[in-house]
Order: C-alpha cells, then sequence, then structure tokens
C-alpha cells in the first residue's frame, strides 16, 4: 500500500478516478434530415446552431432514426456505424471534435439529432 499526498492509502496498482475537471455551461443542438445517399454531409457548414459558440466539443451525442455512418473533424478519418435500434450513441473525453460529417445509406431519410457540449 502507499499514500497519495493527502494521506489517503491506496494499492500502488491502482489508478485514480478521473472526473470531470470543469463544469460547462453551454450546449448546442440541431434536429435536421439527411437525404439517403448522402456522403460527409459536412454539419458545421450546413447546421448553423452547431460549432457557433462551442469550437472544439468534447461531447457529442447523436440519435437517429435509420442507421447512419459519423466521421469526426475530416472526412479523411474512417467511419463509425450508429445503429439508429441503440441510439443515442455518446462519445466524450476521447478527441476535441471540430466537426461531424455524416454519410447515410439506408434509403430512407434520416432524421439526426445532435447535441455538443
Amino acid at each position: 500500500m502507499g499514500r497519495d499526498v493527502k494521506g489517503f492509502r491506496h494499492a500502488d496498482h491502482m489508478h485514480p478516478v478521473k472526473t470531470v475537471e470543469q463544469l460547462y455551461d453551454t450546449y448546442e443542438w440541431a434536429s435536421f434530415a439527411v437525404a439517403t445517399g448522402t456522403t460527409d454531409y459536412d454539419v458545421d457548414t450546413q447546421q448553423a446552431a452547431l460549432f457557433a459558440k462551442i469550437n472544439k466539443a468534447w461531447m457529442v451525442m447523436i440519435w437517429s432514426n435509420y442507421d447512419i455512418t459519423v466521421k469526426f473533424n475530416s472526412t479523411g478519418n474512417p467511419g463509425i456505424f450508429h445503429e439508429a435500434a441503440l441510439s443515442p450513441h455518446e462519445w466524450r473525453n476521447i478527441l476535441a471534435v471540430t466537426n461531424l460529417f455524416i454519410s447515410n445509406s439506408s434509403g430512407n431519410s434520416a432524421t439526426v439529432k445532435v447535441m455538443i457540449i
């Protein structure tokens, strides 16, 4: 057993629990349609309500009523499959998100809802 700077005991092999260092007082939200056959719908360009005041999001939550593919920050990045049946999907504390690119080959127009913090 070791002791941390405050004198609490801990096992040497254990790591401290990661906590949120800052609380945020704002978020951005948009709901929009992505037509079937769309490739790399540029959310930052097409949705004025997103990435307006938040330049780098630490948390992204996405809902969709049809399966879509999402790329973070660049069309050159690999797409992440978003299965509608498992909506919403949430990504946080993994990268600073500056844009989203959405592709839809579901055969239906997808209603997509995005919240960023």
